[in-house]
């Protein structure tokens, strides 16, 4: 349907997107977790791995590599959970410069050089659009559920959403193994697409993109990731190559003016709020139907 550079540009926008909500779920509740770089390095070199090494069926590793990464996202949330955001926050980038370091220096992963020769997967795009519809709808009845009140209630003020009976740690480990196993659905995606897989795939420029994408885009709802990730990325791609070489420099600066500017982001929850009540009428109390601020 379409050519080669299309069809992975749209499976590099896909990542971003998924790798953006990964982080935008435990950072919406207070947290700056890291955890979805190191958990899409973790299922792209494990299905890289066996795929090619073990000849597992490529779908086989796919899926084995994501249920990995969701696993040891739960096993290190057990340890994590009582972290406040800034100890949450070095915990995790040390761990992706550890990841970073033995996968450097694992010779049977390829070391420095990483992992290629390994199979396909057969229409990988829908099988990305589909995790984003997928991903997009577990976010959304989230947000609407009792969950996503605790979550806005504990980024406000932890020690009062514990004061009212959150569980604060049971709801990091939940968040954290989520926000992981997307990270891993992620990371799949993104090896198979680029069909080579290297530590400094999931380092530190990772993460730039990703919180660029979700400080612009708005940290309170999965929209500004869907949004402003194909924007981010895509803008790059169509200006001259002399300006390209300072795109981390263009998106440090982006962060930066956003923080100062705008620091709720482009989308945010009274936006949102606004756009449905616009689109989505609401029974009145008297019994008719209001929309768009009039009874109708």
């Amino acid at each position: 349907m379409f050519s080669l550079y299309v069809n992975n540009l749209l499976l590099t926008v896909i990542f971003f997107i998924l790798v953006s909500w990964a982080c935008y779920l435990p950072f919406s509740c207070g947290q700056l977790y890291n955890g979805p770089a190191f958990c899409a390095a973790i299922s792209g070199y494990f299905a890289a791995y066996v795929t090619k090494c073990f000849h597992w069926p490529v779908l086989l590793g796919f899926f084995g590599g994501i249920v990995l990464a969701g696993l040891f996202a739960l096993g290190l949330s057990l340890i994590l959970a009582p972290f406040t955001g800034f100890q949450m926050a070095v915990a995790t980038m040390a761990l992706i410069f550890i990841i970073q370091t033995v996968l450097k220096n694992l010779d049977f992963l390829g070391g420095v050089v990483g992992m290629s020769g390994f199979p396909e997967i057969k229409n990988l795009l829908v099988i990305g659009l589909v995790s984003v519809v997928i991903v997009l709808i577990l976010l959304h009845r989230l947000h609407n559920s009792r969950w996503g009140r605790a979550m806005e209630a504990v980024d406000v003020d932890s020690e009062m959403a514990r004061s009212m009976g959150i569980d604060a740690i049971k709801m990091s480990i939940v968040i954290q193994t989520i926000s992981g196993t997307i990270g891993g659905l992620a990371g799949g995606i993104y090896t198979f697409a680029l069909g080579t897989v290297h530590p400094e795939i999931f380092g530190f420029g990772l993460l730039l993109y990703t919180y660029t994408i979700i400080i612009v885009g708005g940290r309170h709802t999965p929209w500004g990731p869907l949004f402003f990730a194909p924007i981010l990325w895509l803008i790059p791609e169509f200006v001259p190559a002399g300006i390209v070489k300072y795109r981390n420099f263009m998106f440090g600066a982006i962060i930066i003016v956003f923080l100062l500017a705008m620091p709720e982001g482009v989308i945010t929850k009274g936006l949102v709020r606004r756009i449905k009540f616009a689109l989505v009428p609401k029974k009145a109390e008297g019994g008719g139907w209001v929309g768009n601020g009039k009874n109708t």
